[in-house]
């Protein structure tokens, strides 16, 4: 106890004052006070199409190119690779010719020996969960010790495993690279009492929650796709679902216009 109190004295300044708040999926501890985050702004980079090519296909000589306006898209006798143009996901399927069931951490650790290989992003990718309804595991993006979430995936990669190999990725192939310090500025983001009575005066349960925590939401810039923003906000974990508290307040919003 006495060096955690030294090390508490000696930087007293780096702690926030919180609360703990006990949620179906974990603890939380959650500021006393409103905290202030920066937002990130980054020149970002799309992974080339022939490092996934070469990683995912054992032989290249096959390969029929299915390419169109909105899609970069190959194919061989057994799997497909497809890149959205726009957001730069990728999708690959591989027909999984081995039925043998396999065990779930052997899964997990297979995919984390795959993803050195096919991951560049220059912060952590860490472990976010195994679903055993679907045998889909996830890995979760960071910037500066906080997770990405974004609607259209651009902070998860998922991904399923044969004793072969992948079966199954889904992975966002654009990279921040050269971060952009004169964008930056700080975003003030509420205490934790005040998202629980938020949700709980529109009509949402503590109960509901399941998770509640800071990430990074990814936009890219208006002005060009190749500048990405990553703005602080508090999410929320409802009905399995990591969104935006405003998101949650929106919906909810929209079921009661809808008498849902």
């Amino acid at each position: 106890m006495e060096p955690l109190l030294a090390l508490y004295t000696k930087n007293i300044d780096e702690f926030i004052p919180a609360n703990a708040y006990i949620f179906s999926n974990g603890i939380v501890f959650m500021p006393q006070e409103r905290v202030t985050v920066p937002t990130l702004v980054y020149l970002a980079e799309k992974q080339s199409t022939s490092f996934f090519i070469n990683e995912l296909f054992d032989d290249t000589t096959e390969l029929r190119d299915n390419s169109d306006d909105f899609v970069i898209s190959y194919s061989d006798n057994i799997s497909e690779l497809r890149i959205s143009k726009d957001s730069g996901i990728l999708y690959y399927y591989r027909n999984n010719l081995d039925r043998t069931s396999i065990l779930a951490y052997r899964q997990v650790r297979n995919s984390f020996h795959e993803l050195k290989f096919l991951d560049t992003w220059p912060g952590l990718s860490l472990y976010d969960g195994y679903d055993s309804a679907t045998d889909q595991i996830t890995y979760r993006r960071y910037v500066s010790g906080i997770p990405i979430y974004d609607t259209k995936g651009m902070g998860a990669i998922r991904m399923k495993m044969a004793n072969s190999g992948s079966t199954e990725i889904q992975f966002p192939t654009q990279i921040i690279q050269t971060p952009l310090e004169d964008r930056q500025k700080n975003v003030e983001l509420p205490m934790g009492e005040e998202i629980i009575a938020t949700l709980e005066s529109k009509g949402y349960s503590f109960s509901d929650i399941e998770m509640i925590e800071i990430a990074y939401e990814w936009s890219n810039s208006d002005e060009s796709n190749r500048i990405v923003e990553l703005t602080p906000r508090w999410f929320v974990k409802m009905k399995g679902t990591w969104r935006t508290l405003d998101s949650w307040l929106i919906a909810l919003g929209e079921e009661t216009e809808n008498g849902l």
